[in-house]
């Protein structure tokens, strides 16, 4: 009876052993994914896509690489071509190419690694070697082309190292405090100055009024002047006492050829 018993126990933890073992040796690759196995620390050059495989357990291992896109942000300080210090903040969208998933493995390491070794050091390359082509000013008027240059230097080192770019964003230019400072002062010198342009026109608007306005007294004068030599210096008091008269009616006045005042109301 114990003898059964012992071999039914027995028998049990084999099955579960097999069970165990057989499920141990399954595995899956997700889409966006490539796999390739690793026994002991020889590595299989065969790649497994996505699906349900099958290793060998307790001796096989099993790396898996990501292929779909990876962000990383990156702040990288460059002098500029007027040696002013410009940081930019930059972030980059790549993915590694399933066929060189391997090989990155091999010479670099997991994705981590990768992203310090090889995008970190290539996005520092790439803005040092643009920043380095413009003014700290152009940076920002320019900005499309320092991007453009960006993307163009890091197409080409980090595809021969089996990483494809899907997309580079520049999110900022930033400067030393030196820098910022001068911008401020001559941003201010230059509204002093149109203040200045502005305060001078409008003084010379306010000259030129005067002037016309001299002018017309002028003209006045030498109309006056034409009118009494013509007319003879009688119809230049009248013209005068016409010119002054309020409209009003005297209330007396002298008679013909006497000094008596006579009253008109």
């Amino acid at each position: 009876m114990k003898n059964n018993i012992g071999s039914s126990v027995l028998t049990t933890i084999v099955v579960l052993a097999i069970v165990f073992t057989a499920f141990s040796g399954l595995y899956t690759i997700q889409p966006g994914q490539v796999g390739f196995e690793k026994k002991f620390w020889k590595i299989d050059s065969e790649l497994q896509y996505e699906g349900l495989h099958f290793k060998i357990p307790w001796i096989t291992s099993v790396i898996k690489t990501n292929t779909r896109n990876i962000i990383m942000t990156s702040q990288q300080t460059a002098a500029s071509k007027d040696l002013q210090d410009v940081t930019t903040q930059i972030s980059v969208n790549f993915s590694i190419s399933p066929d060189k998933a391997i090989e990155l493995y091999s010479t670099v390491g997991r994705e981590s690694q990768i992203k310090q070794d090889i995008v970190w050091k290539a996005i520092q390359e790439a803005v040092k070697q643009a920043t380095s082509k413009f003014t700290a000013t152009e940076s920002i008027t320019k900005r499309s082309e320092v991007s453009d240059l960006i993307v163009s230097s890091l197409d080409v080192k980090l595809k021969k190292r089996g990483l494809n770019i899907n997309q580079v964003d520049i999110l900022d230019f930033s400067f030393s405090k030196t820098f910022n400072e001068a911008i401020e002062a001559k941003v201010t010198a230059e509204q002093e100055a149109l203040k200045a342009k502005a305060n001078l026109e409008r003084v010379k608007f306010e000259a030129q009024q005067e002037i016309e306005k001299a002018k017309a007294e002028a003209e006045k004068i030498k109309i006056q002047a034409e009118a009494i030599t013509k007319e003879g210096w009688a119809e230049y008091v009248k013209l005068q006492w016409i010119q002054k008269w309020d409209g009003k009616l005297p209330t007396t006045a002298l008679s013909d050829g006497t000094d008596i005042l006579m009253q008109l109301k």
